[in-house]
C-alpha cells in the first residue's frame, strides 16, 4: 500500500465508519436510498403497517389487564382532577408548576391532561381498556419513529423496520405500556422520538421548517415527563455520529432546545424539593453513588441482553457494598465495557456512540439526584434502549452496500439478519410472557413478593389491594406483615388501622395510627384516620382537631375535609359543616359525597329544594345508591310530596335489593322487590327482576 493510499484509509478509520470501515461516500449512499425498492413510499407503507402489526399482536393482552401499580392512585384513583374532566382541571395542570398539587414533585401537564381525557373517554379504575389502548397507540407510534429514525440515519429501510420491530416487542416495553402511570414514559418518548426525526429530517433537508417543529416536540416532551432534559446532547451527539456535522455552530443551533431542558430542570428540581423529596449528590457521601452507577449500568445491560424475571421493584442488593459480589461485578464489567467501547474507537464510532446515547439518555435516572424511592426500573430503559439499535443499524446498512461485491460481506449480512429475524419472536414471546403478570393487581403484587421476598413495600401494596376487595383479614396479615419488615414506614400502620376500622375493631386501630404519627407528625392521612377512629368512638372535639391537621397539612384533602364536616354536622355546628363541604365540592365538583353531605346540611337549615337539587346531583354521579334515593324521598315526603317520594323510596328499596341479588341472597332481595311493588305498583325494574328470581 502507498503512503497515500495509507492515509487515506487512516482518516477513514478516524472519521467513524459505520462499521468500522471507510464510511460509503455520501453520493453512493444516496443513489442507494434512491434505488432500492424498500426506499418506494409504498414499500415504506407496507413496513410500518408490518411492524405495526408486529407490535399490536405481541402487546394485545394489554387491554384486558387490570393491574394497578404503586403511583397509579396518585395519577388515576385518588386525583380529583383526573377523574372530573374539566377545563378548570386543565388549566390546574397547566398552572400549578413549582407545587403540583395531585402528583407531588411532577410537572408533567401534558400527561395529566391524556389521562384526564382518557377517563373522559370511559376509562376507569376497575376498567383500564382505555388507558392502555392510549399507551398501546403511543408506543406504536413511537416504535414507527424509531424505524423512521434508523432508516434516516442509515438509509436501509428493512434494517431500520427490523431492528424497529425488535423494539417494539422488547419485553423492558412492558412495564411502560401496562403500567397506568407511566403515561409519562410513553408519551414523553414519543415526542422525543419524533423531535430527533424531524432533527435528523432537517439536517438532511435543511428546512427551518422541520426545526421549529423539533423544537416544538422537544417541549411537549418536556411537558409529559422532565426525563428529556437530555434531548439537546443526543443531537449534539447525532452530530457527531453518524452524522458526522459537529462543529461549534452546531452547538449553538441548539441553544433554543438547551433553554428549554434548562426550564425544565429547574422546574423540576424546585416542585421536588417543595412538594415531594429530592436527594443531591452533596447530601450523602460520593461512596454509594460510585458504586450505584456502575451497578445500575450493568444491571440494565443484564436485562436488555437477558430480559427476564421483569419487574417493577428491584431491591438494592444488601449489603450495597464492595463486599458483596453483585456489587463487585457490576463495578468490575462496568469498567470493563468502558475500557473495551475506547478501544473499539480505534475501528469505529458506531458501538461506543450507541452506548454513549443510551448512557446520556439515562443519566437523569440513574440516581445522581434522587427524586424517586426506585432505584432501577424496566421503564427508565424505555428512551435510553433506542441507543443501542444504533450500532446493528450501521452495521447492516454497511453490509447491504458491500453484499454485491463481497461475499463475505453478504454471509455476514445473512447472519445478522437471522440473529435479529430470531430475536423479534422470542422478545415476542417474553412480552407476552411479562404481560401475564399485569392481568391484575393481586397477580402482580403476589409475583412481585415472590422475587422479592423481604420487601416490606410490595406486602403493603397487596394489603392495600386485599383491602380494596374487602378482604379484610388477608389484608390486616399482611399489612403487620409489612410493618414487621419496614416498621419505618408509615403507610404500612395506616393500613393496619384502615383495616381494622372497616372490621369494626376501632380501638384497636388506634395504636397502629398512633405509630405512624410518631414516624411521621404530619401524616395528613393518619390524622384523617386517627379522626375516623376518634368520630367513632364518640371523641368528637378530639376527631376534628385530627382532621384539622389533615387539612392544614393537605388543604385539598378530600376525604379529610368530607370527614371534617361530618363531625361538625354532629356537633350541630352546621355554618362550619357547611363550609368544609363546600370547601370538598371545590376539590371535586360532582362528588357525591359532598353533595349529599351539603345537601343534608341544607335541609337542616329548612332549605328544601336546594337540598333535593344537590341529592339529584349526587345521582348522576351515582345512580344506584339506595341512600341517596331515600334522602331524597325523606325531603320529598316533608314537603307533603307523597306521591313522587315514593317513587325515590321504591328505588331507594330496588338498588338494595339489587345489592342482595348480587350477593347471592335471593330471598331476601325477591322480599324487597315485593317491597318495591306496594309503593309502586308498575315499577318496571322490579317486576322484571322479581319475574327472573321466581
Amino acid at each position: 500500500m502507498t503512503a497515500s493510499r495509507h492515509n487515506t484509509a487512516k482518516r477513514s478509520r478516524r472519521s467513524g465508519g459505520a462499521a468500522g470501515l471507510p464510511p460509503q461516500p455520501q453520493r453512493t449512499l444516496q443513489l442507494e436510498r434512491r434505488n432500492s425498492f424498500s426506499n418506494r413510499p409504498a414499500a415504506l407503507l407496507l413496513l410500518a403497517a408490518a411492524v405495526t402489526l408486529i407490535i399490536i399482536a405481541a402487546h394485545w393482552p394489554v387491554l384486558s389487564a387490570q393491574a394497578l401499580a404503586f403511583d397509579d392512585g396518585e395519577f388515576l384513583t385518588r386525583n380529583p382532577l383526573v377523574q372530573d374532566p374539566s377545563m378548570a382541571s386543565a388549566k390546574r395542570f397547566v398552572t400549578e408548576v413549582l407545587e403540583p398539587s395531585t402528583v407531588h414533585g411532577y410537572y408533567i401537564p401534558l400527561t395529566m391532561i391524556s389521562l384526564m381525557l382518557d377517563h373522559a373517554a370511559g376509562g376507569r379504575p376497575d376498567d383500564l381498556r382505555q388507558f392502555h389502548r392510549t399507551n398501546l397507540v403511543l408506543h406504536v407510534i413511537t416504535t414507527i419513529g424509531v424505524a423512521m429514525l434508523l432508516h434516516l440515519l442509515f438509509g436501509n429501510a428493512w434494517a431500520a423496520a427490523l431492528l424497529g420491530a425488535l423494539y417494539g416487542v422488547h419485553p423492558l416495553a412492558v412495564e411502560p405500556v401496562a403500567w397506568i402511570a407511566e403515561r409519562k414514559t410513553v408519551l414523553a418518548t414519543c415526542f422525543a422520538v419524533w423531535a430527533l426525526v424531524l432533527y435528523v429530517g432537517y439536517v438532511r433537508k435543511t428546512g427551518r421548517a422541520l426545526y421549529l417543529v423539533a423544537l416544538s416536540l422537544t417541549f411537549l416532551s418536556l411537558a409529559a415527563k422532565p426525563t428529556a432534559v437530555t434531548l439537546p446532547l443526543l443531537m449534539l451527539l447525532l452530530d457527531y455520529w453518524p452524522l458526522r456535522r459537529l462543529e461549534p455552530r452546531r452547538v449553538f443551533e441548539k441553544i433554543p432546545h438547551f433553554l428549554l431542558a434548562a426550564a425544565s430542570a429547574v422546574i423540576t428540581i424546585v416542585s421536588n424539593a417543595r412538594t415531594a423529596n429530592l436527594t443531591l449528590p452533596t447530601d450523602a457521601s460520593a461512596a454509594p453513588l460510585l458504586l450505584k452507577i456502575p451497578h445500575n449500568l450493568f444491571f440494565y445491560a443484564e436485562k436488555i441482553l437477558w430480559p427476564a424475571d421483569l419487574t417493577p421493584y428491584y431491591p438494592l442488593p444488601e449489603p450495597f457494598a464492595l463486599a458483596n459480589p453483585e456489587v463487585t461485578i457490576g463495578v468490575i464489567a462496568t469498567a470493563s465495557a468502558a475500557a473495551l467501547l475506547l478501544v473499539s474507537l480505534r475501528w469505529t464510532h458506531a458501538v461506543a456512540c450507541g452506548a454513549a446515547f443510551c448512557l446520556v439518555a439515562l443519566l437523569p435516572t440513574l440516581g445522581i439526584i434522587g427524586y424517586s424511592w426506585i432505584n432501577v426500573s424496566d421503564k427508565y430503559l424505555y428512551f435510553p434502549m433506542i441507543g443501542l439499535l444504533l450500532p446493528p443499524a450501521a452495521l447492516l446498512s454497511w453490509l447491504k452496500i458491500r453484499a454485491e461485491a463481497s461475499p463475505r460481506s453478504a454471509a455476514g449480512m445473512a447472519v445478522v439478519l437471522a440473529v435479529l429475524l430470531a430475536a423479534v419472536p422470542a422478545a415476542a414471546v417474553g412480552t407476552r410472557r411479562a404481560l401475564s403478570k399485569w392481568r391484575d393487581s393481586e397477580t402482580l403484587y403476589s409475583y412481585m413478593i415472590a422475587l422479592a421476598p423481604r420487601a416490606g413495600v410490595l406486602k403493603y401494596s397487596l394489603a392495600s389491594t386485599l383491602l380494596e376487595q374487602g378482604r379484610l383479614e388477608e389484608a390486616l396479615t399482611n399489612f403487620r406483615a409489612s410493618a414487621t419488615l419496614s416498621p419505618g414506614m408509615p403507610d404500612v400502620h395506616i393500613g393496619e388501622a384502615n383495616a381494622l376500622l372497616r372490621m369494626g375493631r376501632t380501638h384497636e386501630a388506634i395504636s397502629p395510627l398512633n405509630r405512624a404519627l410518631q414516624i411521621n407528625p404530619d401524616s395528613a392521612i393518619a390524622h384523617n384516620s386517627l379522626g375516623m377512629a376518634l368520630a367513632a368512638l364518640g371523641a368528637l372535639d378530639e376527631a376534628a382537631a385530627h382532621h384539622q391537621d389533615a387539612v392544614r397539612i393537605t388543604p385539598d384533602y378530600f376525604d379529610a375535609r368530607i370527614n371534617l364536616g361530618a363531625v361538625r354536622l354532629k356537633q350541630n355546628r352546621l355554618s362550619e359543616a357547611e363550609e368544609q363541604f363546600r370547601i370538598a365540592l371545590e376539590i371535586d365538583s360532582r362528588a357525591p359525597a359532598a353533595l349529599v353531605n351539603l345537601g343534608v346540611v341544607l335541609k337542616s337549615q329548612g332549605k328544601y329544594d336546594d337540598a333535593i337539587g344537590l341529592y339529584k346531583q349526587a345521582l348522576e354521579g351515582d345512580p344506584t345508591h339506595p341512600e341517596i334515593h331515600r334522602n331524597i324521598a325523606i325531603a320529598l315526603q316533608e314537603q307533603g310530596k307523597s306521591a313522587e317520594a315514593a317513587h325515590y323510596f321504591a328505588d331507594a328499596l330496588f338498588f338494595q335489593g339489587l345489592a342482595l341479588e348480587r350477593a347471592g341472597d335471593r330471598a331476601a332481595a325477591a322480599a324487597l322487590y315485593a317491597e318495591v311493588l306496594k309503593l309502586v305498583p308498575d315499577h318496571a325494574d322490579a317486576l322484571n327482576r322479581l319475574g327472573q328470581l321466581r
